[in-house]
């Protein structure tokens, strides 16, 4: 069996696996949640613990088709045998297997015609899907019994911790950094987008309505000066990703990028998969797009590349791109897309920290006011357990803005972006309060 040095949070948050699995029997928890950020070796934590408890069925469950194959590969460099629940991938089962690698799509469709066997379910990025219909029909189904999620965000859209979990806790984004394991993060933002009132915007479940908010953020003003603040931090010769948050908004923004000389291109839910395909991996490869048409009902094969063929080096999305989308080279992230989740937020952020040999940092072109509502992205945040009480709840909620940087505008002295520096930031904070304090005195 292969062996690889795990670090030592790895090692511990396999370690603590196993002392929670031996304490069931006692009446110990079973539904763990491992708090591991982006970048952290979560594929690794999840083969570890595979191969540390070499006698029970597992199934992992993934809601991310990316996500099954950097496990996969994580089990092979462990010598583990594994079988894969996915559509379009039915060569790839075998029901005899210890461990089933499944998508969570294909299982819940399935799960009542797959007879698998767990005692111990891990789901990574389990903040997707936590709690929701899908998730609770699997597993009223396979009845296992330890649950393990793993996330770098361990609570729900409105930042209240996950419900009845125990947390394992691994290492702080900064100490990762410190340690060379993640790239730091420039927040760089210019005052023009900090000026902007999002206060009337209508909200939408546990975020801002993306019909409302198209209204202030696909404009031709908008977009316009999103440019110019991509122009002055030269986004062209820089691997760039974009969220918004529209289809017409990517569709609007992606047509005036290519018109002021961008190679970019997007991705949607509206696009044909494999056109999404080829785009993303154009943006991973920087090879050329290899186009794909349709005569009928017939697709044609890919056609070979040929140097008038475009390449994407800035790649806009809407929503699918935040979670488990793993490119180490990208050295810009835009986002014009305003959202009151801090889960959405985090997620995104965490595109930017792989890090790359020609990548000394990343930075982020914060026109969407996502610091001055959350802070940095390195802020350790405790995330409030919910109590049922609303008034309470509601109270916990409101504290949780304590982080925001409401007056951010008042430190920046440039319409072009500029890095945030939080000295000068908390002493003008300061000197407002002073002034706050002597007009009431």
């Amino acid at each position: 069996m292969s062996k690889i040095k795990l670090r030592d949070y790895q090692e511990k948050a396999v370690s603590d696996v196993i002392e929670y699995y031996d304490d069931i029997a006692f009446g110990g928890p079973d539904n763990i949640v491992i708090e591991s950020s982006v970048g952290s070796g979560k594929s690794l934590i999840i083969a570890a613990i595979c191969q540390a408890i070499p006698d029970e069925p597992i199934v992992i469950a993934v809601s991310i088709t990316e996500l099954i194959d950097q496990i996969a590969e994580h089990l092979d460099l462990l010598g583990l045998d594994y079988s894969i629940v996915k559509a379009n991938r039915e060569a790839e089962f075998d029901k005899n297997h210890r461990i089933q690698l499944v998508m969570a799509q294909t299982l819940y469709a399935r799960v009542d015609k797959l007879d698998l066997n767990c005692s111990i379910f891990i789901r990574d990025e389990i903040q997707i899907e936590y709690e929701t219909k899908r998730s609770n029909k699997i597993l009223d189904k396979l009845k296992p019994e330890l649950k393990v999620g793993l996330t770098g965000t361990i609570y729900d859209g409105t930042g209240f911790m996950l419900n009845n979990i125990t947390v394992i806790k691994t290492i702080p984004i900064t100490e990762l950094q410190s340690k060379g394991y993640l790239s730091k993060v420039k927040a760089m933002v210019p005052r023009w987008s900090e000026k902007i009132d999002y206060s009337k915007v209508k909200s939408s479940g546990s975020d801002y309505n993306t019909v409302s908010l198209d209204e202030i953020t696909n404009k031709d003003t908008f977009l316009n000066m999103a440019i110019d603040s991509m122009n002055a931090l030269n986004a062209k010769s820089k691997k760039t990703i974009i969220f918004c948050s529209t289809i017409d908004q990517a569709e609007n923004f992606t047509a005036k990028l290519k018109k002021n000389g961008y190679e970019v291109d997007l991705v949607h839910s509206k696009r044909n998969s494999k056109e999404n395909d080829a785009v993303i991996e154009s943006f991973r490869t920087g090879l050329p797009i290899k186009r794909i048409y349709k005569k009928g009902n017939q697709e044609d094969s890919l056609f070979e590349e040929n140097e008038d063929m475009p390449i994407c080096r800035a790649l806009v999305n809407v929503m699918k791109l935040t979670t488990g989308f793993d490119v180490k080279d990208i050295a810009l992230g835009v986002t014009i897309r305003p959202s009151t989740s801090r889960v959405l937020v985090t997620q995104a952020i965490g595109r930017l920290v792989r890090t790359h040999p020609d990548k000394p940092f990343a930075e982020l072109l914060d026109l969407a006011g996502w610091t001055r509502q959350f802070g940095f992205f390195t802020n350790e945040y405790i995330p409030p357990r919910r109590t049922g009480n609303k008034e309470e709840d509601d109270k916990a909620k409101a504290e949780l803005k304590d982080e925001a940087m409401p007056n951010l505008d008042l430190s920046l002295d440039s319409e072009e972006p500029e890095e945030i520096n939080l000295d000068k930031y908390n002493l003008i904070i300061k000197e407002l309060k002073e002034k706050e304090q002597a007009i009431i005195d």
